[in-house]
């Protein structure tokens, strides 16, 4: 009865409780235990101290829940020692139970045993990595004690151990980072805004990459000017990385340094410094920047960068490079709108850069899409264009590999098999390390009717990007149905899908492949979302965008789609 008004906040009542209670069972271990924690919870936790000590008396090996009441008690008798002491004998009894340490966390802290408190915040997490002050504080508060200032006290006690206030973040399914603001340690404080636009270019910039998740400028900021740990960033932010850096301005030299840490592991994953003239400022602040932005890609897209910064320079360097990475990221997402954007943007690089080969190999990537989508005017004019764009490109730079790798696959296209396989080799042989270049030559040697051969390949570019865009999922689907994989392709599409779910022409291959399958009911809705994408689709214009070197090929996947419910012909014209 008495705990039960503690719950109703009833104090009075409960001590009353209490203390006709005790004297009834004075030798009963529960009636001692009961009583001293109705009187401690009562505000009179001197009164409950010579009952709890009888209880320990009474029963030597208790339970561990009572361990933790009694623990409890003591320090909120400010008896640290002694809660400590219990605490302990709770945390060995049940190890991967969370009551003991967080009493051992609270206790040695106020006692300023702060690495032990730590230390015991650590093993906390082991237990649970989502505990955090906001659960203790809902707990304490369900209680129903009285005194306030006890729950605040060992709240704070926690604090100072290093409980952070709410649980983490979930981490996306991408790579995520945090930017925090870059540290200025030069004695002018004038060049904080210098500092601070570096900062602001980089998080700016790492936001344009498609499969980057990027935290706000306005949640990092307010880390400004003060001391943090990478570890509580991440929790705080729910990010897997962090990049932390700092500026430093002597007479006409600058140096600025940039490490990206991982915070699960505490490891840094990349140190960079960089020097340079103050001449002009702007152009130093976007040379950095874009040195920060592409090494951080790098690491964090495991090589697989298309497009490199020697073909970003001068006054506008940055700005193109970042007209780049947005027209990327849209190309990449394989529907008709997102590519007339990717057009646009990769127009405006390119009249920003004319000197930039890049521009002109996205744009080639435009026209083959448009091909593909069956949105261009003219399907023969697009291929033609993408030929003309991409060797522009190379008349530029012709050790681009990536250009020389996506002119393979317009070859395919063309139907000239052996000039693709010829620039899928000198693309690899060029950059081998290189996801994109494996990928396209991997789809030359795919419909050239060697898909045996391109499956290694594909396997390889996903190793390299895992978390690329779909095309790559999709490519190594296609090499696995044509061996006869048919499950393993099904789930390769579905990967496929997840990062491009708008793409039809995903759809339609699996539409087909699940025919193959005989799983019908699944065919029929895919080639229903076939059609509720592009309302146009039919098997007919399909097999003209094939580009399998064997025609027989072609049928088959046809008639599988054709199974599946996908139509020969597009509907009639409206009038």
């Amino acid at each position: 009865m008495g705990l039960l008004y503690i719950r109703l906040k009833e104090y009075d009542k409960a001590v009353e409780q209490a203390e006709k209670g005790a004297p009834l069972g004075p030798n009963n271990f529960e009636t001692n235990r009961m009583a001293a924690q109705v009187l401690a919870r009562a505000g009179k936790v001197q009164d409950s101290l010579p009952l709890l000590d009888n209880a320990m008396r009474l029963n030597p090996v208790p339970r561990y829940t009572f361990l933790i009441a009694a623990g409890s008690i003591y320090h909120q008798a400010k008896h640290y020692e002694k809660a400590l002491e219990i605490y302990k004998k709770a945390a060995q009894l049940e190890p991967n139970n969370t009551g003991g340490y967080v009493g051992i966390a609270a206790t040695s802290s106020m006692m300023g045993k702060m690495e032990e408190a730590r230390e015991a915040i650590g093993e906390l997490h082991r237990v649970d990595p989502n505990y955090s002050l906001e659960h203790v504080r809902r707990t304490l508060m369900l209680r129903g004690d009285k005194d306030q200032a006890v729950a605040n006290r060992f709240i704070e006690g926690l604090r100072m151990a290093g409980m952070p206030e709410h649980p983490p973040l979930p981490l996306p399914d991408k790579p995520s980072i945090a930017v925090l603001p870059f540290v200025n340690l030069s004695d002018d404080s004038k060049q904080e805004l210098l500092c601070d636009g570096i900062t602001d270019n980089i998080i700016n910039g790492l936001s344009k990459v498609p499969r980057l998740f990027v935290i706000a400028r306005n949640s990092t900021f307010t880390y400004k000017g003060k001391p943090v740990k990478v570890k509580q960033v991440s929790e705080e932010l729910g990010v897997r990385y962090v990049l932390e850096g700092s500026f430093q301005r002597s007479g006409d030299r600058v140096r600025i340094t940039a490490q990206l840490v991982d915070a699960l592991t505490g490891s840094p994953l990349l140190t960079e410094r960089y020097d340079g003239e103050t001449t002009d400022l702007f152009d130093l602040q976007d040379d950095i920047t874009l040195k920060v932005l592409n090494a951080v890609r790098v690491k964090l897209e495991g090589g697989a960068v298309s497009g490199s910064i020697k073909y970003f320079k001068g006054k506008q360097g940055l700005d193109c490079y970042l007209k780049h990475l947005e027209a990327n990221s849209y190309v990449q997402r394989m529907t008709i709108s997102d590519n007339n954007l990717a057009r646009q943007i990769a127009v405006e690089g390119l009249a920003m850069c004319p000197e930039s080969p890049t521009f002109y190999r996205i744009l080639a990537n435009v026209h083959t899409n448009s091909y593909l989508f069956g949105s261009s005017k003219s399907p023969i004019d697009s291929v033609e264009k993408a030929t003309e764009l991409l060797k522009k490109a190379l008349a530029m730079d012709d050790g681009y590999a990536e250009a020389h790798a996506q002119l393979s696959y317009v070859y395919t296209l063309r139907r000239e098999h052996d000039k693709s396989i010829a620039e899928g080799e000198l693309a690899v042989n060029l950059a081998p390390g290189s996801a994109w270049t494996l990928y396209w030559y991997a789809t030359a040697l795919k419909y050239d009717g060697r898909p045996e051969e391109s499956i290694p390949l594909f396997e390889k570019a996903i190793r390299l990007n895992p978390l690329g865009p779909g095309a790559f999922y999709q490519g190594l689907a296609v090499a696995l149905r044509d061996t006869g994989r048919l499950d393993e392709a099904a789930a390769l599409y579905m990967k496929a899908l997840e990062r491009a779910p708008e793409n039809f022409r995903t759809h339609a291959m699996l539409a087909g492949v699940y025919s193959m399958m005989g799983r019908d009911k699944e065919a029929r809705a895919e080639a229903a979302e076939v059609l509720r994408i592009n309302p146009k689709f039919s098997l007919e214009w399909y097999a003209r965008t094939s580009a399998y070197k064997d025609r027989a090929v072609t049928d088959k996947i046809i008639n599988d789609m054709r199974k599946a419910g996908l139509p020969d012909k597009p509907p009639p014209a409206q009038p």
